[in-house]
């Protein structure tokens, strides 16, 4: 799925950004966790974030996925600045987990300081 994977930035001016695109979701190697799926949304150099809210949902494109069309339940969002992006992660009930590929599609609305 990777050659699906985009990011683009809109610049409103003012300190004002929006960032939307796809990137590669990550699986825990535990298989009691995979359930849970977490990905890194890039942040373009030299922008350094005050503020963001961020939308995100996790998609895959395995039609052997039984749950493929279940959601994610809501997720937990950091900013990491080790990484220079922000760091999303969302779970399932534990019976709905599978070893299949996602991405994160995302959009992000951020200001900057």
């Amino acid at each position: 799925m990777s050659e699906d994977c985009f990011s683009e930035m809109i610049d409103h001016g003012a300190g004002k950004f929006t960032l939307f695109g796809r990137v590669p979701a990550e699986m825990p190697e535990d298989p009691a966790r995979q359930n849970t799926r977490q990905a890194l949304i890039p942040i373009p150099p030299g922008i350094d974030v005050a503020h963001f809210v961020v939308n995100t949902t996790f998609v895959t494109a395995d039609a052997e996925d039984p749950h493929r069309n279940k959601p994610f339940f809501p997720f937990r969002s950091a900013h990491d600045g080790d990484h220079h992006g922000i760091l999303v992660e969302a779970n399932r009930r534990r019976d709905d987990a599978n070893p299949s590929q996602y991405v994160c599609e995302y959009i992000v609305v951020m200001t900057t300081r």
